[in-house]
Order: C-alpha cells, then structure tokens, then sequence
C-alpha cells in the first residue's frame, strides 16, 4: 500500500526516537536475518546511491513491520498512511546520529515509536480527489486529519472520516498557512504536518 519515493525533508518534521531498545527472550536478545545486520553508515550509503541495496533496505522494513501487523493482536496496520518512503527517511535522519548503530536497531525503535498511532484495527479505504489528483487513505486516518485540523482552527464541520467540499478548503487553508504545496489533499507532507508535528528530539 506504500509508494516507496518521498523527499528526505521530511524527516526533520518528524518526533526522535530515542535509543534502540531490542527484546525477545527474556535476555532482551533475538536473532536478526539478512541486511538488517548492516550498519546505519551502510545504509546511508546506499540511500545516497540509491542503490539496489537501498531498496532491499526498504523491502527489509517492509517486511518488518508487516511481520508485526500480521503477529501482534492490536495492530491491524502499524502505518495506516506513512509511506515506505517517508520510514527510510526517518530512519536515515537517526542513524546519521548513531551511524555505528545496526539497522535493525533503528527499525526497532520507530516501530516502537509507530506503535503509539497504529490503527488497532480495520478501517474502510476512501478516496480523497482535489483539483485533478487523488489519494486513498483510511478513513480512521481521515477522522483525524479533520480533528487536528479543528484543533488548528481551520475545520468546523463533522469529523465523520469523509472527504467533502469542507475538508477540501480545510486542509488547503492549513496548507497554506504551513507554507505547504496547496493541493487540497491529505498528502504526505500535509499528513506529517497534521498528524506528527515536529517535536524536540529524545535525549
């Protein structure tokens, strides 16, 4: 369901994770497959390349986290609307902070992060539309598009999960307020903005 492109940029939008904190067995130790052994300064490496090993990063985390979706009982989907795209970025704005760091250390972490705003359980899909362009999303991801953005002051009509005329002018309202591209849509920028402002990094 994820699109694996977005800009780097984003990242900075988006809350620290703090350090890696591994578990399985009760020694707090489990064992890891494949590239996730690599190291954070590798994948940086291949991120900047754009590698065929980038996108076995990517498909590492994919892998991960759909892992978690399909295995842990409260979480239907651990990414109800980030894209691959926007995860590699996050990940390479914290391990250009701890590149010695294991992959594997920094998917942990913002999984565990993630978790906090999984969606528990489904959710029908909806197509939003705007000047030409479209984007399907859940609706529970809808709900709290509107709701943040009545917390905001740019939306007064029902928080229902639909996307209508309101929601449009809304969201384009906030837009341009952000300085975002003004597309009408719940796009991902406008999604981080919305739903994971900046926060300061965790010591």
């Amino acid at each position: 369901m994820r699109r694996f492109a977005l800009a780097g940029l984003v990242a900075a939008a988006l809350a620290g994770l703090g350090g890696p904190a591994l578990a399985a067995d009760q020694a707090g130790s489990f064992a890891v497959d494949g590239i996730g052994t690599w190291s954070c300064s590798k994948y940086i490496e291949e991120r900047a390349k754009e590698s065929n090993y980038y996108f076995m990063f990517g498909g590492w985390v994919d892998g991960y986290l759909t892992a978690i979706n399909a295995y842990s009982p409260d979480s239907y989907d651990l990414t109800p609307w980030e894209t691959t795209g926007l995860l590699m970025a996050l990940i390479e704005r914290n391990c250009k902070e701890r590149p010695d760091e294991q992959f594997v250390g920094m998917v942990v972490a913002m999984a565990k992060k993630l978790k906090e705003t999984r969606l528990a359980a489904p959710s029908p899909v909806i197509e939003a539309s705007a000047n030409g362009q479209s984007v399907k999303l859940y609706q529970d991801t809808m709900m709290k598009v509107q709701q943040a953005l009545v917390d905001a002051g740019f939306y007064s009509g029902t928080v229902d999960g639909q996307f209508g005329p309101m929601s449009q002018s809304a969201i384009e309202a906030f837009q341009s307020a952000r300085q975002l591209q003004v597309t009408g849509l719940p796009d991902q920028l406008t999604l981080v903005a919305l739903l994971r402002p900046a926060q300061p990094a965790a010591e």
